[in-house]
């Protein structure tokens, strides 16, 4: 690729009222026609201090940013979940979800000090503020920058500890685990013969996107001890990155180069412009339309296969077939990361319009129903009135995966995706469901059913898929590919959906799905008839736990569990912790509530706090705490769940306790105070 900026002398094309701002009279080559977003796409490939200043001085500094620093956005706002980005997101895809920001990057790092080295308190805390300073200077939005912070098997074998039962990547693979990318890739029906994919070793992935690439160049010199122009001030953070995180390749500092350093961009015109700046593909075969997102030529953002964050989310009460605690991870999510090449040049040549839209969707997908691009199917993904998946209903297109191979001789990719959807509303355990619905709460159960007016639908979707994908084009290595990211509950779900993607025999009821709504097809292939998984080959593969916000940080695999005991006081509750003193803990982390209130960190903030010897007793509110109007058990209890953080090691403390209700709103304890570690 080359350079997308010279130096002319010729500062006219800043549009902004920054051209004074240019450095040494750099701007864009006007003859070269190269607009702003090609620009921009290009600088963000490129990196480093002098893409950034050049950029900031053709269009300046985005409205999203503050030199100074505001309020940051707190983690309740967010549900105590870094994933978060739905509601933040500015722009509304044609097919009804909210559309990925337009330039996203990822760095793939190591801790410093060494693998046998477990974070001290000090890393800890720096790598909390360096985040925190992200947030106070970008706003929380897709005009400003969204980004996660995942942590992979690799970086938890440094503990002696291993991460709660329903998450541990440690010996066998324990269902839902975080599973090591190595195991990811050997798992049977997953990778395919033409696929040779690289384990992805690094031991965090930062995950940066935004609308404004100059916003996501910013936070990587800050990241590192660089600096960055806003509002015509120089800033530098206070807290960095150096010598804590630093790139997972040879060398120190910041990573430049694949695969530690990954680009991505959305948009129809983006697309065709870097597939022709930077790789040998002609771009003018993809048809000229907006709507088509993908490479291969078709929109894929629709509202019945994408499902909402909350079933991408760790819950406390998560079950598959048995249940899973996360412990002090719930609210987080499981990230994929992985990088596909797309042979585009066979697919258009081997595929007129139609055979490419029958392999994209379903032989059922016409002209008709679904146009050029998909433009025709609105918000749902299916061929008019059949549904792609519906769990107890009449038959569905994933239903007719193998006839319609065997029929019309060709399976489309949507299709066989869909055979991997379920039910992923109902995947609480029974105690969970009770303690999540009912009494004043209701509202934050997550629906078993949620109305809709899809076509293909019965007006429920019960059957939702199960990756949330933020996946978006790349032509890093100068090749046609997508930067696949996606989250889930369950790591499985990965080999799950590929399984069902790369045609081998395929059984649902390996997931739960038994009875009618299960799916017991066999082997297909995948071979150019079989959807679009011919023309793609995976080239590195890695899996990392995203844990909530307040737990972010370098995190322990372990909280510490703690037995309390919960009275109500005429208008507050006492909560007396054993076994650990009021200076142990950080200030201003201490919140008890519902326990899910406090899992999305909310919950009250105690307004006294009692020493006798080793024990502590913290004084809150009731009316903070959500306690009262919280739904309980089957026997009526409800449960409480105390949540502070270490001063010495900034590792969760958590104490759960249940509660009977009384008809005069009062609360006793019931059981024992403590809870199992998990």
């Amino acid at each position: 690729m080359g350079c997308p900026y010279h130096s002319n002398g010729n500062d006219e094309e800043a549009t902004d009222g920054h051209a004074d701002d240019v450095n040494d009279g750099s701007s864009v080559s006007s003859d070269r026609g190269i607009e702003r977003r090609s620009f921009m796409k290009s600088a963000l490939a490129i990196g480093g201090a002098s893409a950034l200043t050049t950029a900031t001085g053709l269009y300046g500094t985005p409205e999203t940013v503050s030199a100074e620093g505001g309020d940051r956005i707190g983690a309740e706002a967010r549900d105590n979940r870094q994933h978060a980005w739905d509601g933040f997101e500015t722009d509304i895809s044609e097919g009804g979800v909210t559309a990925h920001p337009s330039h996203h990057v990822t760095l793939h790092l190591n801790y410093v000090p060494g693998k046998e080295e477990e974070p001290s308190a000090a890393d800890r805390a720096t790598v909390e503020e360096v985040l925190r300073e992200i947030e106070r200077h970008f706003e929380w939005a897709s005009e400003g920058v969204l980004f996660t912070i995942g942590y992979s098997p690799a970086y938890f074998d440094r503990f002696d500890a291993d991460l709660p039962r329903g998450l541990s990547p440690k010996g066998k693979v324990v269902k839902p685990g975080l599973l090591r990318p190595k195991q990811l890739i050997d798992t049977p029906g997953v990778t395919l013969d033409h696929e040779d994919p690289h384990a992805d070793e690094a031991e965090v992935c930062l995950h940066l996107a935004s609308n404004n690439a100059q916003n996501i160049m910013a936070v990587e010199e800050l990241l590192w001890g660089g600096e960055a122009e806003m509002d015509g001030d120089t800033v530098e953070f206070d807290a960095t990155f150096s010598g804590v995180l630093e790139t997972a390749g040879n060398g120190s500092g910041r990573p430049t180069e694949y695969p530690y350093r990954r680009t991505g961009f959305a948009g129809h015109e983006t697309i065709t412009e870097e597939l022709e700046s930077d790789t040998d593909f002609d771009p003018d075969r993809i048809p000229d339309d907006p709507e088509a997102e993908l490479t291969m030529g078709f929109n894929d953002l629709y509202r019945n296969s994408i499902p909402r964050e909350d079933n991408a989310t760790i819950f406390e009460d998560q079950n598959l077939v048995v249940p899973h605690p996360p412990g002090a991870f719930a609210q987080g999510t499981i990230q994929h990361v992985s990088k596909l090449d797309i042979d585009l040049d066979r697919f258009y040549d081997e595929n007129d319009t139609e055979g490419r839209r029958e392999r994209m969707f379903s032989p059922d997908h016409t002209d008709e129903n679904t146009g050029t691009v998909g433009e025709n199917l609105g918000d749902s993904s299916a061929p008019g009135d059949t549904p792609l998946r519906e769990l107890g209903g009449e038959t569905d297109k994933a239903e007719q995966t193998v006839d319609d191979y065997d029929d019309a001789g060709v399976a489309g990719h949507a299709q066989k995706l869909s055979r991997a959807r379920f039910d992923l509303e109902t995947r609480l355990t029974e105690e969970g469901r009770e303690r999540l619905s009912g009494s004043e709460r209701d509202e934050l159960l997550p629906a078993e059913e949620r109305d809709d007016d899809l076509d293909g639908h019965d007006g429920n979707q019960e059957a939702e898929q199960v990756l949330l994908r933020r996946d978006v084009a790349t032509t890093d290595q100068e090749t046609p590919g997508n930067l696949f990211i996606s989250l889930m509950r369950f790591n499985p779900y990965m080999a799950y959906i590929r399984q069902a993607m790369n045609g081998v025999a395929f059984d649902s009821k390996a997931f739960g799905l038994t009875g009618e709504d299960r799916i017991d097809d066999e082997k297909i292939g995948a071979g150019p008839d079989s959807g679009i998984v011919n023309y793609l080959e995976t080239k590195v593969r890695g899996n990392y736990l995203v844990p909530p916000i307040t737990n972010r940080a370098l995190p322990h695999p372990q909280g510490e569990e703690v037995d309390v005991s919960v009275k109500r006081a005429g208008e507050n509750y006492r909560v007396t912790v054993d076994g650990i003193t009021a200076d142990a803990i950080e200030d201003g982390s201490v919140r008890c509530g519902w326990f899910y209130d406090v899992n999305r960190a909310g919950g009250a903030e105690p307004r006294q706090v009692v020493q006798r010897g080793n024990r502590t007793t913290f004084v809150f509110p009731a009316d903070g705490t959500g306690v009262d109007t919280a739904p309980g058990g089957s026997d009526g209890s409800v449960r409480v769940r105390f949540l502070a953080k270490r001063s010495d090691t900034g590792r969760p403390v958590r104490g759960t306790a249940e509660i009977l209700q009384t008809a005069s709103g009062n609360a006793g304890q019931k059981g024992k105070k403590g809870q199992k570690k998990s």
